[in-house]
């Protein structure tokens, strides 16, 4: 992980660069200074957001060069897309489980997919539409909250996630699916998977 030194060198950089504000785009690739492509600009564009907020423009270039980041800001000043943004801008939606997101709660989960659904519009299947984010546990969000899985509603799970590029979930659904993994992987060598 990142030394406090470096953490800190890069809380002190986005907050220095969050603070200022920047020209209008005048590329159709840029949304201020993010280099985000046409599409992604349009998008942003049509849900009236026609230029970045400081945390979100601050953000951007840390976050795309892959480097590590603490985003700290106030409520509703767009953290969310702050650090989505640069993970879609430069990734393929066609490349699986490229990303995973840990949030503390389910309703960050489904506001995380509000802004993914936004950037990267679900795609139209024959019964349904399919969003580019995977909600762990989503399956069973209904059911007990009880550490206990049913086999078939684990490798129900584990089957959906599918060639979704972006993986999200609570600590507690992300432990089950890994606890449901470990299960059927132990149960396929078992039952002789390696065998050929």
């Amino acid at each position: 992980g990142p030394s406090a030194a470096h953490t800190q060198t890069a809380e002190t950089d986005i907050a220095a660069a969050a603070t200022e504000t920047s020209p209008a785009p005048s590329s159709p690739f840029m949304w201020g200074s993010c280099s985000i492509g046409p599409v992604l600009r349009s998008r942003l564009a049509d849900a009236g957001m026609v230029s970045p907020f400081p945390i979100q423009e601050a953000a951007f270039t840390p976050i795309s060069k892959g480097k590590n980041v603490v985003i700290g800001s106030a409520t509703g000043s767009g953290k969310t897309l702050a650090f989505i943004l640069p993970l879609v801008a430069t990734s393929q939606r066609t490349t699986p489980s490229r990303v995973l997101v840990i949030t503390p709660s389910r309703e960050l989960t489904m506001q995380l997919r509000r802004e993914v659904d936004l950037l990267w519009p679900p795609l139209e299947e024959e019964e349904a539409s399919k969003s580019a984010v995977h909600i762990v546990g989503e399956l069973d969000s209904e059911a007990s909250a009880s550490d206990e899985d049913d086999d078939g509603d684990g490798l129900m799970e584990l089957l959906s996630i599918g060639d979704a590029p972006i993986l999200v979930g609570t600590p507690h659904s992300l432990r089950r699916l890994m606890t449901t993994a470990s299960t059927v992987l132990r149960s396929s060598r078992r039952n002789g998977g390696g065998d050929g």
